[in-house]
């Protein structure tokens, strides 16, 4: 067998004007635009399967459009839905086609586009494949940082070194005739940019491919790891310093990979699986007044003081109220929060991607327990679930445990939900391991 790769990018930058999703706190469309966003698409194949990556300076992706992709896919390029594998950087300066209380959705139209050249992408890269060979490396490096501090308040969104959070650059490159395909991960939030900048950008994931790809031939994937609890030592630093960290990243990538080694293997090979993360008990009509009172960590301090962003968090409150109440009074049974674990193998390397934000140690605990050879845990892949905590942090509350889902979901998961989301991800990679080659 022989491995074959071609890649394609278009461009989803939206017009002046739109909204940005990502912060409660911002307080305004957009009025610039830092540098263009894009999806981009991967396909790899051999002779006897082939599978396809997606990656989009977004912040997340619904159902449907995983759904879109997919059938697009399948329909029109042969790939089965269980090889293709969306992956949002998780940008929180692009336009939102994820809900999240408090910020608005992007149109319909513009969600629809996004699908479209996705699909496109899809089609110009499995149209580019051509005889490829595979480099695998890493570098140490540092960018994000575990933000679940520890006060006298109790856990809140600052800077907690001492927490376990990523030290590894992980690279991957393929030469194909023409082109130079790189692939490289971290585990961290892209806000460096913060909520006080009205500018579209992909933060430094997408400059970090900027720079990458002024090479000629060159198009590099951002592939964001398990980043729930990290965060940016610089966030909140604004565009210049997001530009910073982004040639600070490309060229870590670059370091990378002057020591990646070869892999000669042309095995492909995937798996995928559901895993349902279930509900605490519902809460009272009382419990949930009580908890709207409770104060908010969504917001800086310095953010609690304005008018306006007061009036819009007020506002959301009242959305997850009035929503959380009528299933009270209705006893309506809440369906399982449903997350997608999916491991996509190209010769010894694994992209295990799981959905949502799950806590930077989940993914550790994942690749730990697997004789795979390298492994890439991934968040924020496929359809947008919500946060995920490890049980150790859930009594901590903070944010992701007690906050989050008022905003991106509805009600709060129990604490088997990483037992469940290591025991499905366990299954995945032994599905995987029997189809790639020894390490």
């Amino acid at each position: 067998m022989k491995l074959k790769a071609g890649a394609a990018k278009r461009e989803i930058t939206p017009p002046i004007g739109t909204d940005l999703a990502g912060f409660i706190a911002r307080l305004g469309p957009s009025r610039a635009v830092a540098e263009p966003i894009h999806v981009r698409a991967l396909v790899v194949s051999n002779e006897e399967r082939t599978l396809a990556i997606v990656q989009a300076d977004l912040l997340g992706f619904a159902p449907w459009q995983v759904a879109e992709v997919r059938d697009y896919a399948g329909q029109r390029l042969g790939i089965r839905a269980d090889s293709v594998l969306l992956s949002a950087t998780h940008t929180h300066s692009g336009p939102g086609l994820v809900l999240v209380r408090g910020c608005r959705m992007a149109p319909y139209e513009y969600q629809w586009h996004v699908v479209v050249q996705i699909q496109d992408a899809l089609e110009e890269a499995r149209a580019r494949l051509s005889p490829a060979s595979l480099e695998i490396g890493s570098v140490p490096y540092s960018l994000g940082v575990n933000r679940r501090q520890e006060t006298a308040n109790g856990v809140v969104l600052g800077l907690a070194p001492e927490k376990p959070h990523p030290q590894t650059l992980e690279v991957a490159r393929l030469r194909a005739d023409n082109q130079r395909i790189i692939l490289f991960s971290h585990a961290c939030h892209p806000y460096i940019m913060g909520g006080d900048s009205l500018y579209v950008s992909g933060d430094f994931p997408s400059l970090a491919c900027f720079e990458l790809e002024q090479e000629v031939g060159t198009i590099g994937f951002f592939l964001n790891g398990c980043a729930g609890n990290i965060a940016p030592q610089s966030a909140f630093q604004g565009i210049e310093k997001a530009r910073e960290e982004g040639k600070r990243l490309a060229g870590a990538v670059h370091k990378a990979l002057k020591h990646a080694h070869n892999d000669d293997s042309a095995s492909i090979a995937a798996a995928t699986s559901l895993v349902h993360l279930p509900y605490l008990p519902l809460p009272s009509e009382a419990e949930i007044d009580s908890i709207v009172k409770k104060e908010e960590h969504v917001v800086r301090p310095e953010e609690k003081r304005n008018v306006e962003i007061q009036r819009k968090i007020a506002e959301a409150l009242a959305g997850w109220s009035s929503l959380m109440k009528e299933i009270v009074r209705r006893s309506c049974p809440l369906v399982p929060v449903q997350c997608e674990i999916q491991a996509l193998g190209i010769g010894r390397l694994t992209l295990l991607g799981i959905s949502g934000e799950p806590f930077y140690e989940i993914g550790e605990k994942l690749r730990a327990q697997s004789r795979l050879p390298t492994i890439w845990p991934l968040g924020y892949t496929n359809a947008y679930c919500g946060y995920i905590p490890t049980q150790e942090e859930h009594p901590r509350g903070g944010y992701e445990v007690d906050d989050s889902w008022k905003y991106v979901g509805v009600w709060k998961i129990d604490d088997t939900c990483e037992r469940r989301i290591l025991e499905s991800g366990k299954a995945v990679l032994s599905k995987l391991a029997f189809d790639m080659p020894p390490s």
